[in-house]
């Protein structure tokens, strides 16, 4: 199978609480998040390929109805490195399985210890040489990587 990406949804979420999509998405100097950074498949994501899954990094969310604000873990995932990224596929906690009605305005981001974090100069860019993955796997409305707002689904290739 290949991944691939496409307009769309946010993220592939369906009514049982099953979510996935590219966490992390591969880059270039020329091929940049919102930071100003990007990660390759030499980035060190540590050992972990577990993650609790959170909303929008335990921090509130404004929206046009208020505030949301959810502390607690609402779910846990399982990670896999393949040539485009870090794909999560994990199940939302019976309770916030609601969110995947909102997943349209909504997109993944990677979140870690930030005193870990080795960061290195490319070109104008800085790449990102380490991020420990396995701390938060957040559903997001702003990720630092648009790529992520995408739709992510898969193709048979048949070579």
């Amino acid at each position: 199978m290949e991944w691939q990406t496409a307009p769309g949804a946010a993220l592939k979420a369906v009514e049982s609480g099953d979510v996935e999509g590219l966490l992390v998405v591969f880059g270039s100097p020329d091929a940049v998040d919102l930071e100003n950074e990007f990660f390759t498949r030499e980035t060190d994501f540590g050992r972990l390929r577990e993650t609790p899954i959170w909303l929008n990094h335990a921090q509130p969310v404004k929206t046009a109805s208020g505030v949301i604000l959810i502390e607690d873990q609402i779910g846990y995932g399982a990670l896999e490195l393949t040539d485009e990224g870090v794909i999560i596929r994990g199940l939302l906690d019976a309770k916030y399985r609601y969110l995947a009605q909102i997943a349209p305005e909504l997109g993944w981001s990677s979140g870690t210890a930030a005193h870990l974090v080795v960061r290195q100069p490319a070109g104008k860019a800085l790449h990102i040489k380490r991020w420990l993955l396995g701390l938060d796997a957040s559903i997001t409305p702003t990720p630092a990587e648009p790529r992520t707002m995408l739709r992510n689904v898969y193709r048979l290739v048949i070579k």
